[in-house]
């Protein structure tokens, strides 16, 4: 299951100083880049759509405002879910999810009304204030649609791309709906020893992005996997936490994607500010790889950035420009909902920066 697309709006609260904030629909392809300048609501609409899974899985609070999102299933279907919350009590005030156009739940703050896939009626509820209906009325053959999103919640990973450091347990990472980074990635690391054709592809990768290793070897220490490598140029081998920074996130995220991807494990992978703290060079490399590791699977890629270098490497049609409108608004401009000034822009022959740059879309 994909997203396609998601909004939100969330009204001011005064008592903490907390102005409204609201975006128009987001449209996601499979393979995504947000762009803006700083301060423009990348990490907001990133972290808005991390919310939906802890949201859908029960995980968190109810939080204030309103947000819709909408899916593609496996079976091509359209599943349409809405909520609005309160804060302070956190409660849910409204939830509705359709699938093309039908409903299959309604609720308001007192009751709910769901459909029974087994008779084919709506079943009347009074689900507590505090949890969405999907936490916590599951059944695989009564309500089965809310398993799709049950199952999407379970596999969004999401991180920011400069958190990732060699010597930190990155427990302070964690994503909203799964197990922290770090319990991944020394799962990675453990797939990783016992897959030679896996080391090898890891390697190619690596070495395109201007690196020399020869080997990587995965050491055991307790309940720890711990990342080794072996340079051409050096006698004995290197451990992660003797690497510098931009080495060991390239080489550790490079492990990381290819494992959720292989197994299945991931649904949505959420990259923030990807590429920092990398040269031109690296940041350029490892934004092909990463984009192109992505294309065609199942798994969906959402990123953000306001790196030159990594937009000049990712194709526009796979581009969101985030825009905040004086109002406080956010809204985006891609290949969806922007098609022909896109395409015009192809045929400019210029970087893709300038895109991002120059006033060429509000044209």
């Amino acid at each position: 299951m994909k997203v396609l697309r998601y909004r939100y709006s969330i009204p001011a609260r005064p008592e903490i100083g907390l102005n409204p904030s609201n975006s128009d629909w987001i449209d996601l392809a499979n393979e995504n880049l947000i762009v803006g300048r700083n301060a423009s609501g990348k990490s907001r609409l990133v972290n808005i759509l991390s919310s939906f899974a802890s949201l859908v899985s029960g995980r968190a609070l109810p939080t204030l405002g309103e947000r819709e999102i909408e899916f593609l299933d496996d079976e091509g279907r359209r599943l349409h879910y809405r909520y609005v919350g309160s804060w302070n009590p956190n409660f849910v005030n409204e939830e509705s999810l359709t699938r093309n156009g039908e409903p299959l739940l309604t609720r308001n703050a007192t009751k709910a009304s769901l459909l029974s896939e087994v008779t084919g009626k709506f079943i009347d509820i009074a689900p507590p204030p505090e949890q969405t209906v999907i936490s916590v009325r599951r059944d695989k053959k009564e309500f089965p649609y809310f398993e799709s999103l049950v199952e999407w919640a379970k596999g969004v990973y999401s991180y920011k791309f400069g958190n990732v450091h060699p010597y930190d347990s990155f427990e302070s990472n964690r994503t909203f709906f799964s197990r922290g980074y770090n319990d991944v990635f020394n799962e990675a690391l453990g797939s990783l020893a016992g897959s030679p054709n896996s080391i090898k592809e890891i390697i190619e990768e690596f070495n395109s992005l201007g690196y020399d290793i020869i080997n990587i070897h995965v050491s055991k220490e307790g309940d720890e996997n711990i990342l080794n490598i072996k340079e051409h140029s050096f006698e004995h081998n290197l451990r992660q936490h003797q690497m510098s920074q931009g080495m060991f996130r390239s080489l550790a995220l490079l492990i990381y994607y290819s494992f959720l991807i292989e197994t299945k494990k991931a649904t949505l992978v959420i990259i923030d500010d990807m590429g920092e703290g990398l040269d031109f060079e690296r940041s350029s490399s490892l934004g092909k790889i990463i984009f192109q590791k992505f294309k065609n699977k199942k798994v969906q890629l959402v990123a953000t950035t306001n790196d030159f270098f990594l937009m000049n490497c990712v194709d526009i049609e796979n581009w969101n420009i985030v825009i905040k409108e004086e109002s406080g608004r956010i809204k985006s401009l891609n290949y969806n909902n922007a098609k022909e000034k896109f395409d015009k822009f192809h045929f400019t022959g210029m970087n893709n920066f300038y895109l991002f740059s120059s006033d060429f879309l509000r044209l």
